[in-house]
């Protein structure tokens, strides 16, 4: 075999190393004229041809290399990087192996194998292939990068900071383990920390576009707005599917009324600006529709979230996706077949509020009637709620994989018990993966998406007027749309001075996240404490640190005693949140955006739970509750006035609040694991079936068979005593 000279591979090579592949390129080509089996320009070929994107023709290539030299263990290895860009996974796996098997010392052949192990969701074999490369090489800083991400996808945050810290001390100069640092870093909230670690990362690498937008990430949580702003810019100069970051802000804690229509109106403005740049990004990675704050504006989100769809529907085409067993589903082909329903979520384990709101209805579907398939996002600890499924999938992070997967479930019904807490089912709900699509109140807001079919509420906490707030057909069940299961009452109580709170005076406890604290709650608590001198207001401290410091800037404005009357406490586990309750003397409900899950806990103990209805169904929970209660003297004020006065009221009178904890007691057996609320789920859920089968939707005056019944009933009962007083008169 005639090979170039030592001098041509020399200058061949010294123009791919500086960057140079168009000159690079055009020299292989001459040399391959000459040497069409030289196994080194044909590897710099393949190299460049997959710089370029040309990712099969680099393959092909590779193979070329590995027919002229079959022992030859790093092209299998660069083949196997190539051929995981391509998605070909199980053949870069099988490449990545001959790798190893031809050369067993081959650290990075282990490191590359260990990146495809994580991205297919084994991160302990993964990460047992990190270790390998290690201990093979211990100074390759590129394995102990991965190992840390790793070491974070399975929990040890700790370990995952200590390997970052060692890639960074082999590479000083390491931008990425600079990147994946802060990354940590955010999720252990240390976010000073991680902004320093985003800044190092910049300043390496001034193009690194993902550590700018990171950076923007954490410096909205902290707060520092404009500081966000600039990072995110800095970020979509760089990639221009970064843009969506920038234009996209809102902050948690809203400052003021005119706060809030400020960022409100600009992130409307920015979904007028997106739509008219030519940005198409190739992937969902880092893009985020941040539309979460939103519902606790209190403002109609309806025309916003519609927007919203249609600019991702114009930009994202991966998002616009029509499963295959569509096109000739027909169950009223089969109607002795069981509805095969799937449960999608990020959030549905037993100790999260989606899993304590939704696990009665995965538990109690007649399985006779329904097939239930629970669909969770990304891989996550076995869970209790998974044995209560009949079958349980875990997705994968790639949209197109995500789709795949669930479309494979040939499923009748795809429920989302929320929408808005996590992009990845955010932008899945985008696809048409079953003929019924349905959404619930884990996230008590409109999605604005038009691929789903209806919103499963409640007539109970719904005003007149909702159907207006929806995109979604709105559907009315008769009970609250969940099955709660009472928790357990704690046999022994700590004092109050064990958890931290004042051992005299009325408590007055709102033991909600911070963010919802509408602006027009502080005079709320104000009027309280200064109406009870006595009394104190307590909350629990938020996910992130600022945000106390945020509320208490706004306080010190106009209701400055709010700041040494209000006690925060530490998030607290279940069973000291309870016993906080327990001593709680009155609770209260936030203004605008109140208490779901707060409501079912506070109700183990009866405690008072004071509220207003307000405009929107997620301000009105309480209220549904209380009415579902049957509780006629429930601390629910028509007018925002009254809220104070009834619950200063309560907090002073024992007897009154008392009596109160008494009735509600004896209602709780109308709340928690209410079957009804089962059956008439599964009431729509055949109806909504038929109705797909037809070719259309439910009408908006659909209501539960269980609840017509009912009502049938009452009305001829009514018509038998009327006719029996006439026939006795």
């Amino acid at each position: 075999m005639v090979n170039p000279s030592q001098n041509q591979i020399e200058s061949l090579t010294g123009l791919y190393n500086s960057g140079q592949t168009k000159e690079a390129l055009q020299a292989c080509t001459e040399l391959l004229r000459i040497y069409p089996q030289s196994l080194a320009v044909l590897e710099i070929l393949g190299l460049i041809l997959a710089q370029h994107g040309k990712l099969r023709e680099s393959v092909r290539v590779f193979d070329k290399i590995i027919n002229l030299k079959p022992d030859y263990a790093e092209i299998y290895c660069n083949r196997g990087i190539v051929l995981k860009a391509i998605g070909e996974l199980e053949a870069a796996l099988s490449s990545y192996n001959q790798a190893i098997q031809l050369k067993p010392n081959y650290a990075e052949a282990y490191n590359n194998r260990g990146n495809l192990l994580k991205d297919i969701g084994q991160t302990k074999a993964a990460l047992a292939n990190y270790n390998q490369a290690i201990q093979l090489n211990p100074s390759l800083e590129t394995a102990h990068s991965n190992r840390g991400i790793a070491l974070k996808e399975i929990g040890q945050l700790e370990a995952a900071l200590s390997s970052y810290n060692q890639a960074i001390q082999l590479k000083p100069n390491y931008a990425e383990a600079y990147n994946n640092r802060g990354n940590l870093l955010k999720e252990m909230k240390q976010l000073e920390e991680a902004s320093d670690s985003y800044d190092q990362a910049t300043k390496l690498d001034p193009n690194y576009a993902e550590a700018y937008n990171n950076r923007g990430n954490v410096l909205l949580d902290l707060a520092r707005m404009e500081e966000a702003v600039k990072s995110y810019e800095q970020a979509s100069l760089i990639n221009g599917k970064y843009t969506f970051s920038w234009q996209l802000v809102l902050p948690a804690i809203s400052a003021s009324h005119d706060s809030i229509h400020y960022w409100r109106s600009r992130y409307q403005d920015g979904i007028k600006l997106l739509r008219g740049k030519s940005i198409s990004p190739d992937s969902l990675t880092d893009i985020n529709p941040n539309s979460f704050y939103l519902a606790y504006h209190n403002l109609d989100d309806r025309p916003i979230m519609e927007d919203l769809c249609q600019l991702f529907r114009s930009k994202i085409s991966s998002i616009t996706f029509t499963s295959p067993h569509l096109s000739n589903w027909d169950f009223l082909s089969n109607p002795l077949r069981r509805i095969r329903i799937g449960f999608l979520s990020h959030f549905l384990r037993d100790s999260h509020t989606i899993g304590k709101l939704y696990r009665g209805f995965l538990l109690h579907l007649d399985r006779s009637r329904f097939e239930v398939v629970l669909i969770h996002i990304q891989k996550k600890k076995p869970d209790i709620i998974d044995t209560i499924a009949d079958k349980v999938i875990f997705l994968p992070n790639s949209l197109v994989d995500q789709q795949k997967m669930v479309a494979e479930e040939a499923l009748d019904v795809l429920f989302y018990p929320d929408i808005g807490m996590s992009s990845a089912t955010y932008f899945l709900a985008h696809s048409r993966l079953a003929p019924v699509q349905a959404v619930s109140w884990g996230h008590p807001n409109t999605t604005g998406i038009d691929t789903m079919d209806y919103f499963i509420s409640s007539d109970r906490i719904e005003p007149e007027q909702a159907q207006t707030y929806y995109s979604e057909r709105l559907i009315r069940l008769n009970r609250l749309p969940c099955f709660y299961q009472r928790p357990l009452e704690l046999t022994q109580i700590p004092v109050r001075s064990e958890l931290g709170l004042p051992e005299s005076g009325t408590l007055y406890g709102c033991p909600q996240t911070l963010f919802k604290f509408h602006p027009d709650f502080d005079s709320v608590l104000a009027q309280i404490i200064t109406e009870d001198p006595d009394g104190y207001i307590i909350l629990i401290e938020g996910n992130i640190p600022v945000w106390e410091k945020l509320l208490k800037k706004r306080w010190s404005a106009a209701h400055s005693l709010l700041i040494d009357r209000v006690i925060f406490l530490a998030q607290q586990p279940i069973d000291r949140f309870m016993a906080l309750i327990s001593h709680f003397d009155v609770l209260l409900d936030p203004i605008h955006f109140g208490g779901g899950n707060t409501m079912y806990e506070a109700m183990v103990y009866g405690k008072p739970f004071v509220t207003w209805p307000g405009k929107f169904m997620r301000g009105r929970v309480a209220t549904g509750a209380y009415n579902q209660m049957r509780i006629e003297d429930a601390p629910i004020v028509d007018r925002i006035e009254d809220y104070a006065p009834l619950a200063v009221t309560l907090g002073k009178d024992c007897d009154r609040r008392q009596e109160l904890i008494r009735s509600s007691l004896r209602g709780t057996k109308n709340l928690f694991s209410d079957i009804m609320a089962v059956r008439q789920f599964e009431d729509f859920l055949e109806a909504a079936v038929t109705s797909a089968s037809q070719g259309r939707l439910l009408p908006q005056t659909w209501a539960p068979q269980q609840e017509n019944e009912k009502n049938n009933l009452k009305s001829a009962v009514d018509s038998i005593t009327q006719a029996t007083k006439t026939n006795l008169g």
